[in-house]
């Protein structure tokens, strides 16, 4: 097999080889790809810079990225990692400049579906900051997120998470009631509310909303487990 037939067998098992995680055959289809004419295509080499980015080997990571950013100037996905590939890279001023060049601006007509694109982007670094203990730094990606799709409640739920692990109980608290603002059946805000109201003082206020999932589902067994341990030992008020 030669010529497009091959081409097009590459890139098809480069591509499903990076869906499923397996990154080092991922890379050797991938670079056959590059070298039997896929060189040309940018998600090809969006895909190797996230395998060496994975693997720690930043400087062959930016060289991918900035390829598929040459080859695509509007593939957001792929300024997004060499954004972040700048950072580990200690380039802190190139990184700033491209994540504000990422951005739309508030007077540019972007919409929904691209804002959504860039919001779930921020929200993945900030979940790759909270898998390692980097609460704060997981909290400004969520906020980048919120500033784009305020309406997400999923977003605002991992901010509130964020910020509770990273001991800013008070402001997780307000971000709760927000998305109980936007979204009164919300039963997790209720719950995660509960819990944080416990944790700052409040049993009284915590009962109140817990009993809220329970009023929602009467059946809600961690509303039920966590009702019985807000209780004082030897009976209850």
């Amino acid at each position: 097999m030669d010529g497009p037939a091959q081409l097009t067998r590459l890139l098809f098992e480069g591509r499903e080889a990076y869906r499923g995680n397996d990154y080092t055959r991922a890379e050797r289809l991938l670079i056959e790809a590059v070298q039997a004419g896929g060189e040309r295509y940018a998600d090809v080499h969006h895909m190797l810079g996230v395998i060496y980015h994975s693997w720690g080997q930043f400087s062959k990571a930016r060289a991918e990225l900035e390829e598929a950013l040459r080859i695509n100037p509007g593939y957001i996905e792929a300024g997004m990692n060499l954004a972040i590939t700048y950072n580990d890279l200690g380039r802190y001023a190139e990184a700033q400049e491209l994540w504000e060049r990422l951005q739309p601006g508030p007077d540019e007509n972007v919409d929904a579906f691209s804002r959504g694109k860039i919001a779930n982007l921020h929200a993945e670094v900030g979940d790759a900051y909270r898998s390692v203990g980097l609460h704060p730094e997981a909290a400004r990606e969520y906020g980048m997120a919120l500033g784009l799709c305020p309406e997400f409640a999923d977003l605002r739920m991992k901010l509130a998470q964020a910020l509770a692990d990273a001991g800013s109980l008070e402001e997780a608290a307000l971000e709760l009631l927000e998305v109980l603002n936007q979204r009164p059946d919300h039963l997790p805000a209720y719950l995660h509310l509960g819990l944080l109201l416990h944790r700052l003082g409040h049993p009284e206020r915590a009962k109140v909303a817990l009993l809220e999932v329970l009023k929602r589902e009467p059946n809600h067994e961690r509303a039920k487990t966590y009702l019985h341990m807000l209780e004082p030992r030897g009976g209850s008020d």
